[in-house]
């Protein structure tokens, strides 16, 4: 839950149904009502980037703000001073991904 990375953060505890941590890094807002308009998100404290769109400007957290979802991904947010490895070719199979460079 959101609240475990800082337990002195009393906002984060009204989160625990809607957003979440993968690993100590990664936050997801989840969006549980189809056709949604707009969700609020809230990030703990610290300096943090869109997943989605790294031209964004990074927000400081401690502030809760809207985002409008879309249909082909949910709202991901990263952590500052983490680095998120990836392999990006599109491949039929993770074997196939064995020899693809991580950017």
């Amino acid at each position: 839950p959101v609240w475990y990375h800082d337990l002195g953060d009393d906002t984060a505890y009204a989160r625990a149904d809607d957003e979440f941590f993968v690993g100590e890094a990664i936050l997801v807002r989840a969006i549980t009502r189809q056709a949604s308009k707009a969700a609020e998100v809230y990030l703990p404290s610290g300096r943090w980037f869109d997943y989605w769109d790294q031209r964004a400007a990074a927000r400081q957290g401690g502030e809760a703000f809207t985002v409008k979802p879309e249909a082909k991904h949910v709202p991901v947010f990263v952590r500052g001073g983490h680095i998120i490895v990836q392999k990006l070719r599109p491949r039929r199979s993770a074997g196939a991904m064995i020899g693809d460079p991580y950017t």
